[in-house]
């Protein structure tokens, strides 16, 4: 059997798998699925049908690379770009561990058609208050700097720039009064 009919093979067996979102994204409010949610069903489904998947890293990409383990020279790959995250309150080890995490999480659901709510709309329907204007940014930075530290602290936040519109009207506020 070639490998595109063994992953077709496992594709649906997946989707006849009463697999379970763990996973949960409570700002936007919707379910997601984590790799142990469907990683071991992949596992012993790839073993069944003689697929082997293996997951590489290199600067500008994420590879799913899919054998077939009784022709090896049959092979899926399946990439996707790297990124960098900026993980508050994390260290670069932590950062990479969790872009590794989510890149292979991505490339089976995308190798295997496994499917999720839309993220983007789900997204859209929490409202994005913009972000703070330079006239705000000025007002603030005027101000005194350890007050300006400790509001930028308070809102989670390493600069003017990432504040909020009413998050800065809320300091400016402060510092008026």
């Amino acid at each position: 059997m070639n490998i595109y009919k063994k992953l077709q093979n496992v594709t649906v067996e997946l989707q006849n798998s009463p697999l379970k979102k763990s996973g949960q994204n409570k700002f936007a409010g919707f379910k997601y699925f984590e790799l142990t949610d469907f990683l071991p069903t992949v596992n012993q489904l790839f073993d069944k049908h003689g697929l082997n998947g293996l997951v590489s890293y290199d600067k500008e990409h994420a590879h799913l690379i899919i054998t077939n383990t009784e022709k090896p020279d049959e092979q899926v790959v399946v990439k996707s770009p790297m990124v960098v995250i900026d993980m508050k309150g994390a260290n670069e080890i932590q950062a990479l561990g969790a872009v590794e995490t989510y890149q292979r999480r991505y490339l089976y659901m995308a190798a295997l058609g496994i499917v999720e709510n839309d993220v983007v709309d789900a997204q859209e329907m929490v409202t994005k208050e913009p972000k703070s204007t330079k006239s705000q940014h000025e007002r603030i930075l005027s101000g005194d700097l350890e007050r300006i530290e400790k509001a930028l602290d308070y809102y989670k936040v390493n600069s003017v720039e990432e504040l909020t519109v009413s998050q800065a009207s809320k300091i400016i506020d402060q510092f008026e009064k």
